[in-house]
Parts: C-alpha cells; structure tokens; sequence
C-alpha cells in the first residue's frame, strides 16, 4: 500500500491531467473549430479524462486524514526517546526570543490546565 500523501500527489497529478485532456479536447473542436465536438479524437480525450479524474477522486486524500496520522505519533514514546538521547532544552540554541518563549510557556500551561480540568 502506497503512503497517503503519496497517493494525494498521484491523485493531483491524475486530476490535472484529466484536466487538460478535457480542455485540449475542447479546444480543438470549439475554439479553434479545426475538428468538430464529436469527432473521435475530442471524444476519446474527453472520455480519457473524465475517467483519470475519477481514478483520483479515488485515490485522493484528505489532508486532515494523513496530517492526523502524523500528529498521532505516541508522544510517550517520544518523550522517552528524548530522555534516552539525554536531549535538554537549549535556551541559547532556541529561535525564540524571550517574549514568544514567554507566550510558548502560557500557551503550554493553559493546554496542561485544560487538560487536568477536563481529564
């Protein structure tokens, strides 16, 4: 079984390519008029078409659907891992200035009271 977001991007590449086959059928036979609608060619890409976006629709992915299964990694075992690599925290090495590393920790303790309230 392919990844989701694997299967999202064949499901894009699908679409826009049944896309364009239904437009350049169009094309050709209405706005350069050099074949007319129902000759085979329009046709036959325009039935190409139709059915690559619905092999995509099939295959697409939610992007709430593979981002939640990243999110759900077991954060435990994360924990763990970090406390085996003996990693700390490194203020200096941080991106964060004191104000947002400020606004981090409130946004943390909040979340941590919510949680104990509703837990």
């Amino acid at each position: 079984m392919i990844p989701k977001r694997l299967a999202s991007t064949i499901a894009t590449g699908l679409w826009v390519a049944g896309a364009l086959l239904i437009g350049n059928a169009l094309h050709v036979s209405v706005v350069t008029g050099q074949v007319p609608l129902t000759a085979p060619a329009p046709v036959f890409y325009t039935i190409g078409g139709i059915a690559l976006i619905l092999i995509s629709q099939n295959l697409d992915v939610h992007p709430s659907e593979y981002l939640d299964y990243l999110e759900s990694g077991d954060e435990e075992e994360e924990a763990a891992e970090q406390e085996q690599s003996g990693a700390e925290f490194d203020e200096a090495a941080s991106p964060l200035d004191e104000e947002a590393m400020a606004n981090l920790e409130a946004r943390e303790r909040e979340r941590e009271r919510r949680e104990s309230k509703d837990g």
